[in-house]
């Protein structure tokens, strides 16, 4: 699991911190490092390769229609838009794996 984001380096890494996700994500892509920013497909194919994976492997869930959807879909990777005050508003994990599983 990876995240790609473009905030400062601080930020993010004091964000897992916080929510104690730090142990569980793998790679943590920040633009500022990598060279690019979402929406540039670079960014994403970054991502994937410092998983280890192709881009059509990955399934990028973002909040952002144009730096998330739009730039992973660019990048050949399947994405998931969150929509926290409608239809992902109790929590996105369902959405996540109907995603992946095809359901």
């Amino acid at each position: 699991m990876g995240i790609l984001t473009n905030g400062t380096e601080d930020q993010q890494v004091d964000k897992l911190e916080v929510v104690g996700l730090a142990e569980e994500i793998d790679v943590v892509c920040i633009s500022e490092r990598i060279g690019a920013q979402k929406p540039e497909p670079l960014a994403f194919a970054t991502l994937a390769r410092e998983l280890g994976v192709t881009p059509d492997q990955c399934l990028f869930v973002g909040d952002n229609a144009e730096q998330d959807v739009a730039g992973a879909l660019a990048a050949g990777m399947s994405a998931l838009l969150v929509d926290r005050s409608g239809a992902h508003a109790d929590g996105i994990s369902a959405a996540v794996r109907a995603a992946l599983t095809g359901r």
